[in-house]
């Protein structure tokens, strides 16, 4: 089946407000266990927190973002299908960026991709996505 009609349909039905859960970005690093994500900033309600969870004031906001890179990307959530994706860059120490305006969200490391997705398309990152369902013994 295809993932729209999963995520629209099937999980709703099976899991109720958990499945809405995987919608809320800050939330990733924690339900995977994983320091695996490029998240360097999380957004939500208006609080800015590093990836411990602990505050950033916002005037320390975009030092943390760009130190040591150019360009960032934040992710709103339920962003799907790339809709609430923002490439923010610091060129020569200004920058485009209004983090408040966002809303709430993630900001990642920008993520230089595969010369094999590079060929399907080089302007954006290509998804994969992994769809997994578990019977009611937990198994998937």
């Amino acid at each position: 089946i295809s993932d729209n009609y999963y995520g629209d349909f099937v999980v709703p039905k099976l899991k109720g407000l958990y499945g809405d859960a995987s919608e809320l970005n800050a939330l990733q690093s924690i339900l995977f266990a994983s320091n695996s994500f490029p998240d360097l900033l999380y957004s939500i309600n208006g609080i800015f927190f590093d990836r411990s969870f602990s505050v950033v004031q916002p005037h320390d906001v975009e030092k943390v973002l760009f130190k040591d890179r150019n360009r960032i990307v934040f992710k709103s959530d339920s962003s799907m299908q790339g809709l609430g994706i923002h490439f923010l860059n610091n060129i020569d120490g200004k920058t485009d960026l209004n983090p408040k305006a966002l809303g709430n969200g993630v900001f990642q490391r920008s993520i230089d991709q595969h010369l094999f997705f590079q060929r399907f398309h080089s302007n954006s990152v290509a998804t994969i996505r992994m769809t997994t369902v578990t019977d009611d013994s937990g198994d998937a």
